[in-house]
Parts: C-alpha cells; sequence; structure tokens
C-alpha cells in the first residue's frame, strides 16, 4: 500500500502551471549547476582500496538524488484536483540500453521502488542487476490488440486519463526520473 499525504493545492500555484504549459513541446524551464564531485570520488575510491566491488558513481548520484527528494518531499509532489499528493517512498524512473535479438539497442524504463530507504550498496547491487537482465527479463505489460490498433492520438489520450491518478502514476512512472544525462524532476 502506498503511504503518502496530502496537502491542499494553493491557488498561486495556478499561474506557475499556466506558465509552464504555454508549451506543450516541453518545458521552458532550463537549470544548470555545477557540482563539486571531489568527497563522492575519494568515498568509491576508499571503498574500492577495502576491496568493496560494489562502487559506481552512478549509485552514488541516485543515493544522493534520492536522499534529497527525502528531505524535500515536495519535489515529487503530484497534483490530483485541489490537493497535491506527497509519497513517502522516493520511486525513481531510469532508462537503460538494452539490446533486442536483431542487435537493435533500445531504452526500456525501470523504477527503483523506494530508494530513500536503500544504502549504498543496495543501489550498486540493484543497479548491476539491472544492468544485467536480459530485456526479456524486463516486466513489461502486454498492451491488448485493440489498444495497439487505435490511433497514436486515441492512445495517447486513454494514457493520459490513465496517469492523472497519483497512484497508478506513481506505479506507472515512479515519482521522480533520473537521467545520465542529468535527472528531471516529473
Amino acid at each position: 500500500m502506498d503511504s503518502y499525504k496530502e496537502k491542499p493545492w494553493h491557488s498561486y500555484r495556478d499561474g506557475i502551471v499556466d506558465f509552464l504549459n504555454l508549451r506543450k513541446s516541453g518545458n521552458p524551464a532550463h537549470a544548470s549547476f555545477e557540482v563539486d564531485f571531489t568527497r563522492a570520488t575519494n568515498i568509491i575510491s576508499e571503498r574500492r582500496k577495502q576491496g568493496d566491488k560494489s562502487n559506481s558513481t552512478i549509485a552514488y548520484l541516485l543515493w544522493s538524488f534520492a536522499q534529497s527528494v527525502k528531505q524535500h518531499p515536495n519535489m515529487q509532489g503530484i497534483k490530483k484536483n485541489k490537493k497535491i499528493i506527497l509519497f513517502d517512498d522516493v520511486d525513481i524512473a531510469m532508462m537503460f540500453e538494452k539490446e533486442l535479438p536483431d542487435g537493435e539497442k533500445v531504452p526500456v524504463p525501470y523504477i527503483f521502488r523506494a530508494m530513500q530507504n536503500k544504502s549504498y550498496t543496495d543501489i550498486c547491487n540493484e543497479l548491476a542487476s539491472v544492468k544485467n537482465k536480459d530485456i526479456s527479463e524486463f516486466n513489461r505489460k502486454q498492451k491488448s490488440a485493440l489498444f495497439k490498433a487505435l490511433p497514436g492520438f486515441m492512445r495517447v489520450f486513454i494514457l493520459k486519463i490513465l496517469i492523472k491518478d497519483p497512484l497508478k502514476r506513481k506505479t506507472a512512472l515512479g515519482t521522480v526520473a533520473y537521467s545520465t544525462l542529468g535527472f528531471s524532476i516529473r
């Protein structure tokens, strides 16, 4: 059972949403920042010297991201009517490149569940497990033949209706996303 809190959606936020919806093709807000990664590199290097084989920069970044979202749960809030839903669990969606039987490489989504409770080593192990999975091992629900036969605009319309429910959205998309190109907040 997903644990969450509900808070009121204050009307001043409507102006922000309107601004973000100006461009349907993308979010017009951009951010750029620089991070000093020296401490993290030193920690990973020290663990490696001590014989710890579970060391990964991506795992450290995922762990840090999960801890940041845990401390600032509004970052993963999802609007529902006049409320905002704040989940206790930080579920991070991430894309992995997998190879099809014909050799073509395709992106495949994976959601790390309850990341705020996992240790760095737990995340290293899960990350390694996901990287080693064959594409056939990913739990991908098969869409019905009828759904696949619908025109694209109708499929998108149905999917948008389905993910309006914050619980279904969390299940399908996680609460935040991480990319090796950076991370994004939905």
